[in-house]
């Protein structure tokens, strides 16, 4: 998760770079701060999607792979509810791959203070530090269960899934 990881540090949001944590030496542009929230999520998409498809083998792919891996337990209730999950696949993961902005989402750094997703008005606000959180636990367990001798399914869908996009090549 290094490039989410670097996007993260050299955010600069509206306030200081000492207040903010933003590393300083990242290039500003033209003294503007950086914001960048839509690229943080569109790469936290595409792991997504990417983890998912290789959690459920050869045959896993597409916008459907979303909402199981939102009710994962790092990203807790956030996303039980069919009209929440529904929501961010229409309007983060369509909305970014397909029309390059967010439907009815608004992506903030931290807000909602002490959650993933507040409805506000007929949208919703994604807390995207609290979800990379939880996006980083998920990629490290699998990571973890690809190590365990025990988890046999899991390794060899991984294998099957990357023996097929290497035959594509």
């Amino acid at each position: 998760m290094t490039s989410i990881d670097a996007l993260e540090r050299a955010d600069s949001g509206t306030a200081a770079d000492v207040e903010t944590g933003a590393d300083p030496s990242f290039p500003r542009d033209a003294g503007q701060a950086v914001v960048p929230g839509f690229a943080i999520m569109a790469l936290c998409s595409l792991l997504i999607e990417t983890l998912q498809a290789f959690r459920e083998g050869p045959t896993g792919g597409g916008r459907d792979l979303f909402k199981p891996f939102l009710r994962l337990p790092a990203f807790g209730s956030a996303f039980e509810n069919d009209v929440v999950a529904n929501a961010f696949v229409g309007g983060i993961r369509n909305g970014i791959f397909h029309e390059a902005e967010t439907r009815k989402w608004a992506i903030r750094r931290t807000e909602p203070m002490g959650k993933l997703v507040e409805r506000r008005g007929d949208g919703y606000v994604l807390n995207r530090t609290a979800f990379c959180v939880a996006l980083k636990i998920e990629f490290e367990g699998y990571l973890a269960e690809l190590r365990d001798a025990s988890k046999g399914d899991r390794r060899r869908r991984f294998l099957e899934k990357m023996d097929g996009i290497v035959k594509k090549c």
